[in-house]
């Protein structure tokens, strides 16, 4: 768990440019080993985490973010899994760049 996951987005966004990669994803992502891959977990729930790193990208001139989220969400029935629609409109509010 990492507390000062923000200002290690902040402090990494400043020191690479527009090739690099910075993912955002829930618990159920696989998890990255090879060289050159840094995995810092966030102690907040994931409509959140997006919400700060639209802020945090939104002061970056150098990066334009670029959203991707599983096709599969818009599949899952409300029966199935209580709270999702909630969930959709929090993410897709939280994805919304402008």
């Amino acid at each position: 768990m990492n507390a000062n996951w923000e200002e290690i987005l902040k402090n990494r966004l400043e020191l690479y440019g527009h090739r690099n990669w910075h993912l955002v994803a829930d618990s159920a992502y696989p998890a990255q080993s090879k060289p050159g891959i840094e995995t810092i977990v966030a102690d907040a729930d994931h409509t959140t985490v997006l919400e700060r790193v639209k802020t945090i990208l939104g002061v970056c001139k150098h990066v334009m973010p670029n959203v991707y989220t599983d096709r599969e969400l818009t599949f899952v029935r409300e029966e199935d899994a209580p709270g999702v629609t909630s969930y959709r409109e929090k993410t897709e509010h939280s994805i919304q760049w402008s």
